[in-house]
């Protein structure tokens, strides 16, 4: 569903369906990690997955304002955040196009914050397991951050799709 306010972003529920999910999870847990740091994940799978949903198609649709580029590449990363991790308030990088973030586990813990222009929080996006958050980054707009308040550790599945040449 796309929410306009205060800016762009959709959310998808279930967004892995059961069989990507189950083997995502067990993708995770195989690969070597850092704590409080983001893994890249080069699995093929998990990459074509996104890719079928967040095509060009669908960035023209619910990003009209996205940033330009010439070609796109996928990128995709595990992200781990301990027991009182924190992230600041940041927007996107300039060189990605698309973010999705993929809530994995624990089954609680804090969603991502969503800030306005001036910085000001708005709302959290609840968490929820298998819950997408998807937005285009726009420099100086799509301001958010994230935390962890529980025992277990916080892990989202990242999802980018960034540019080789700007226009």
């Amino acid at each position: 569903m796309l929410y306009t306010e205060p800016w762009n972003h959709v959310l998808i529920d279930n967004f892995f369906d059961k069989d990507t999910f189950k083997y995502c999870i067990k993708h995770l847990e195989s690969i070597p990690k850092q704590q409080d740091n983001h893994t890249v994940i080069k699995d093929k799978r998990l990459i074509n997955y996104c890719d079928n949903i967040f095509t060009e198609k669908f960035i023209k649709i619910n990003f009209p304002n996205h940033r330009p580029y010439k070609s796109l590449e996928s990128v995709a990363e595990v992200n781990l955040c301990s027991k009182n991790g924190y992230y600041p308030i940041h927007d996107e990088a300039p060189y990605k196009i698309i973010t999705a973030i993929i809530y994995l586990a624990p089954r609680k813990t804090i969603g991502t914050k969503i800030f306005n222009s001036s910085k000001e929080f708005q709302f959290e996006v609840p968490w929820q397991v298998n819950r997408c958050l998807a937005f285009a980054g726009i420099d100086g707009v799509t301001w958010h951050s994230y935390k962890h308040n529980g025992n277990l550790t916080r892990v989202t599945f990242n999802y980018f799709k960034k540019y080789f040449n700007v226009l």
